[in-house]
């Protein structure tokens, strides 16, 4: 899985991913929403056939590489496992924005990613001192 852009994009070599880039991620506009409910869907057909789940996996190895290699880009040493991170961070934040979208500002996702490589403390703008939970 791609996900709604297409692609994902890191920045130059030696700088952190932009927050406008990686907030792209967070978007909860109609296409993102669309695109969320079908991945909830397939995730869903995938749990009852092995084909599906064979194909989803697939697609988010394609994800997970292509994050990989945008952190590569960035961050020295491997980046699978940080990628494969962000990745399960991305489909939780987004899951739990369509049920809820105020549970979490979308600003935190892309603070959380700069945090996992190492560039900021995990704080939003907008912290206001709630749970997690939402």
């Amino acid at each position: 899985m791609s996900g709604p852009s297409g692609r994902a994009r890191g920045g130059q070599a030696g700088r952190a991913v932009p927050a406008v880039r990686v907030g792209r991620f967070a978007d909860l506009d109609e296409q993102h929403r669309q695109w969320w409910a079908l991945w909830a869907e397939l995730w869903l057909y995938a749990q009852r056939h092995g084909e599906g789940a064979e194909r989803l996996a697939r697609g988010q190895a394609e994800t997970r590489a292509v994050l990989a290699a945008a952190l590569s880009r960035q961050t020295a040493g491997s980046t699978d496992q940080l990628a494969a991170v962000i990745h399960a961070l991305w489909t939780g934040f987004m899951l739990k924005r369509l049920v809820n979208p105020d549970a979490l500002a979308p600003e935190a996702f892309a603070c959380a990613v700069r945090t996992l490589v190492g560039r900021t403390p995990i704080t939003t703008p907008h912290d206001t001192g709630g749970t997690a939970d939402g």
